[in-house]
């Protein structure tokens, strides 16, 4: 009698283990923490926070902190790819230095967009621009890089 349950304790758990090593995996880009961060004359940035959203293929990304707010604007079409930001473009990078009261605007700068998923609602990518304020204030914008979920506004 003992053996009887031994072998069907041994079945029901093989039985167990063959439908649980079957089940499909679960895609790992959702709920992926949001990053958004840069260098700002060499000054690591990360804020307190960072969202973005999309409106009629206006996308819109921005985080703050104590030290500043950091924008970022692409327009229609949104894809994969490098955009060019500078006097004159609808897109844009901006900083607002709150120690000094600037704002600053790249000019030029750079946003490349690596990952642009519509199911999920996720972008990704980086950044860079020579960052100019009124009065011909230079700072530089390095290493700039976002992976965010964005909220689509109809």
């Amino acid at each position: 009698m003992k053996q009887s349950c031994y072998a069907f304790l041994i079945a029901i758990l093989a039985v167990v283990m063959l439908f649980s090593s079957c089940r499909k995996e679960e895609d790992s880009d959702i709920n992926v923490a949001t990053v958004l961060t840069a260098k700002m004359d060499g000054v690591l940035f990360t804020p307190a926070w960072a969202l973005a959203s999309l409106h009629e293929d206006e996308l819109l990304l921005g985080g703050s902190s104590t030290s500043g707010d950091l924008n970022i604007r692409l327009g229609s079409p949104i894809v994969v790819g490098t955009y060019t930001v500078q006097s004159g473009t609808e897109d844009y990078l901006y900083w607002y230095n709150n120690q000094y009261n600037f704002s600053y605007v790249a000019n030029p700068g750079t946003i490349i967009i690596t990952k642009y998923d519509t199911i999920n609602n996720r972008i990704e990518g980086t950044f860079t621009g020579t960052m100019m304020a009124t009065g011909a204030t230079v700072m530089n914008l390095t290493n700039g890089i976002f992976k965010i979920t964005y909220q689509e506004i109809n």
